[in-house]
C-alpha cells in the first residue's frame, strides 16, 4: 500500500485535485494522525536544565513520521509542569519531515531565576515527577491536523542541580 501511496503522490503533483481526492479516500484523517508519532528523543538527556547563570530548559522532541507523505511541523507548544512550576516553550518555524522518518526537533527557552529555584526546589523534594504537555499542528498534502497529549516518566537532566539547592538551603 506505500508504494502506490508513493506513486500516487507523485502523481499528485500534476492533477491535485483528483488525485488528491482520491488519496483522501484511501487515507483518512485518522490514519494519518495515528501514523504520526510524538515522543522524546531516547537520548539520556532529552529534557536539560541549566539552573545557575544563564538558566535555561532545552527538550528534544521526536516525531516520527509512518505515513506515506511528507509531513510538515507548524507549531509546537510545550509545557513542562512540575510542583507548581508551569514553563511554556514554543518553536513557530516550520519542520520538514519525509515520509516514513524521524526527526528530532530542538526547543529552548530561558528560565527565570524564580524558575529554576523552582526547579532545583522540586528536584530537591523530588515529591512528583515532571511532565511535559504537547500540542502540535501539522500539515501535509491532504490534511491540516493537532496532535496533544502529555510524557511522563522521562530522563530529566539538571545541570548545578546541587550547587542550586545548596544557594537555596543557605538563603533560607
Amino acid at each position: 500500500m506505500g508504494d502506490i501511496a508513493g506513486i500516487l503522490s507523485d502523481w499528485a503533483d500534476k492533477v491535485p485535485s483528483l488525485l488528491n481526492s482520491l488519496l483522501k479516500k484511501i487515507y483518512k484523517r485518522e490514519h494519518i494522525e495515528k501514523k504520526t508519532v510524538v515522543d522524546l528523543n531516547s537520548n539520556k538527556s532529552a529534557i536539560r536544565a541549566q539552573l545557575l547563570d544563564n538558566a535555561d530548559i532545552n527538550i528534544i522532541l521526536r516525531i516520527t513520521n509512518f505515513s506515506p507523505f511528507e509531513l510538515t511541523v507548524e507549531n509546537v507548544t510545550l509545557e513542562f509542569i512540575w510542583d507548581g512550576i508551569s514553563k511554556r516553550v514554543y518553536k513557530n518555524n516550520f519542520e520538514k519531515i519525509t515520509h516514513s522518518s524521524e526527526k528530532d526537533i530542538f526547543i529552548g527557552d530561558s528560565l527565570s531565576s524564580e524558575e529554576a529555584r523552582k526547579i532545583a526546589m522540586a528536584s530537591d523534594k523530588r515529591m512528583n515527577e515532571p511532565r511535559l504537555t504537547y500540542t502540535i499542528d501539522f500539515s501535509n498534502r491532504l490534511y491540516r491536523f493537532q496532535k496533544y497529549g502529555e510524557l511522563s516518566s522521562f530522563n530529566f537532566d539538571l545541570i548545578n542541580k546541587e550547587i542550586a539547592v545548596k544557594k537555596l538551603k543557605e538563603a533560607s
